[in-house]
């Protein structure tokens, strides 16, 4: 890495120090003329052995270059390229703290504002079509989400698990009208825990700083996002408070909010079938964690 800093750079870079670890990617910081800088650095296991991951990088550079035109609190590129086997993308550092470092510590009125303005940007996203970054992208979100059922379907015959998908599976066809093809940009990594979102605080109100992580971004329903979103902030606020909560979002994710999304046909049968199906994935990978998955 160093030496790709020098080809790149000269000498004008301080040393790289590691930042933090990700599933598929590390972080380093370093300056350029005192200017702070990362570099995301993908991991050689992941392209050798699963492919898992491959370009994601090159994709997160192309969303990010596109968003550059957009008032969304993204880092800048500045190039994206290989070393050897490995991905790199490095980029301008954001200021900020994740949001998961303070979120349940600040007034409730400020979480509600940071919220409300992550809903903003949201919906920002959520207006692009899919077709506008990806030309080639012709997929369904109906098949989409059915290959990715029948796929859960399948790992834990016999269970309580699949029944719940086997519902989610056979109300799909009464719960969507048809056509229903939302193919909005989704960031499809959010959340109150989350390291990808950064806040400062600046007279006396805290605000997002920036939004970044964007490898797993990807075409979809942005009411899929936005139950996600509500379901992360409700098991967030359960393992602080150590109490059942049924939605945090209540007074935020309804049907007039989602109203405002001009875009997608919406009903409340439609944001209870997906705030079902958003319990599916975290439900998956704590039943992998047993041995007799």
């Amino acid at each position: 890495m160093k030496e790709l800093l020098r080809q790149l750079y000269g000498v004008k870079y301080t040393d790289v120090k590691l930042h933090s670890q990700r599933h598929f990617n590390d972080i380093f910081q370093f300056q350029i003329n005192g200017c702070p800088k990362v570099i995301k650095m993908s991991r050689n296991r992941f392209l050798k052995e699963e492919q898992i991951g491959s370009d994601s990088l090159h994709k997160e550079a192309h969303i990010l270059r596109k968003l550059e035109a957009t008032d969304l609190p993204v880092p800048k590129v500045e190039c994206v390229g290989y070393l050897g086997n490995q991905e790199y993308l490095i980029m301008q550092q954001m200021k900020g703290v994740p949001i998961g470092s303070v979120f349940w510590d600040i007034e409730p009125s400020q979480r509600a504002r940071l919220i409300t303005e992550l809903l903003q940007y949201l919906k920002q996203v959520h207006s692009m079509k899919v077709v506008d970054f990806f030309p080639d992208e012709k997929k369904s979100v109906a098949d989409s989400l059915l290959a990715k059922l029948h796929e859960y379907q399948y790992e834990r015959p016999n269970s309580s698990y699949r029944k719940a998908i086997n519902y989610l599976i056979h109300s799909m066809s009464c719960v969507f009208p048809n056509p229903y093809e939302p193919d909005s940009l989704l960031h499809s990594d959010l959340g109150p825990q989350a390291n990808n979102i950064l806040v400062e605080k600046h007279k006396g109100n805290w605000f997002i700083s920036a939004i970044l992580d964007w490898e797993r971004c990807r075409f979809g329903d942005p009411v899929e996002e936005l139950c996600r979103l509500e379901f992360e902030l409700a098991k967030s606020w359960m393992h602080q408070s150590l109490c059942s909560t049924p939605y945090v979002l209540n007074d935020l994710l309804n049907l007039d909010l989602l109203k405002e999304y001009a875009f997608v046909n919406v009903s409340e049968d439609i944001l209870d079938w997906y705030r079902q199906y958003t319990t599916i994935l975290p439900t998956r990978w704590y039943l992998k964690s047993y041995k007799n998955y």
